[in-house]
């Protein structure tokens, strides 16, 4: 028989709701958020479930640290050690709030983030935007590996379908399954009155040798387990986390 596990809930008032998030590992991790003016350290504690709200949120792990995340728009977040990530907003219009207790139902869901440094393993059920130094990536439905520092970013679609845009031109490219993209910083370029620009950053393709594929397949597998639990349901006109044993 299974047993649901209440864990710490947000209350949404109406459809349109902040999203809520859920700490399923965690390991040498911090959670910060901007109230009045200030950074403010928010305690991070496996098992329990967040919202977001109106303050930008970040998530930073250090070093032989990791953590996993999931929000309840179905997308699950593993950072590897020192790895950088900011929530720059998640909205979801939640249709079922009157009902109760039932499994959360949401149509419109927009999660925003921005990733500054480090590596990051991705299962996506919804919808995720995330951008780096270098490019705005948008992944459908699938798994996916990013690696990014200030000048360079690695995506590698273990299943699925991305769309890539270049954040100095309109160049874009869509990468799909067992393919790899690594985006360089652009070389400066100087112009006759002696200006500084770049044109658009370098974009570079291959395909994924076996090897390689089966690593990435057995990690975002991995990833995926810490998502097969978690349901995010409607109580009494709240969301909230519950882990089914």
């Amino acid at each position: 028989m299974k047993h649901f596990l209440p864990l710490t809930f947000f209350i949404a008032f109406n459809c349109i709701a902040d999203g809520a998030f859920y700490l399923n590992k965690t390991n040498n991790f911090v959670i910060e958020d901007v109230q009045n003016n200030r950074l403010n350290t928010i305690q991070s504690e496996l098992g329990k479930t967040y919202y977001v709200n109106t303050n930008n949120l970040s998530f930073t792990t250090s070093t032989n640290g990791d953590a996993v995340v999931i929000f309840s728009n179905d997308v699950v977040f593993k950072l590897n050690d020192n790895t950088s990530l900011q929530i720059d907003s998640f909205d979801q219009n939640i249709q079922n709030l009157n009902s109760t207790p039932e499994v959360i139902k949401y149509t419109n869901n927009t999660l925003n983030c921005s990733f500054n440094a480090g590596e990051l393993e991705l299962v996506v059920n919804g919808n995720v935007s995330i951008h780096t130094s270098v490019v705005s990536i948008a992944p459908k439905n699938g798994k996916y590996f990013i690696k990014t520092d200030e000048k360079t970013t690695t995506i590698v679609v273990v299943d699925g379908e991305t769309k890539v845009s270049d954040v100095l031109s309109k160049k874009q490219q869509t990468i799909k399954t067992g393919e790899m993209l690594v985006v360089t910083t652009a070389p400066k370029l100087v112009g006759r009155a002696g200006e500084v620009f770049r044109r658009q950053n370098i974009f570079s393709t291959r395909k994924l040798e076996d090897d390689e594929t089966k690593a990435f397949v057995s990690t975002l597998n991995d990833t995926r387990q810490h998502n097969s639990n978690i349901k995010f349901v409607v109580f009494d006109k709240k969301v909230i986390g519950v882990k089914i044993d």
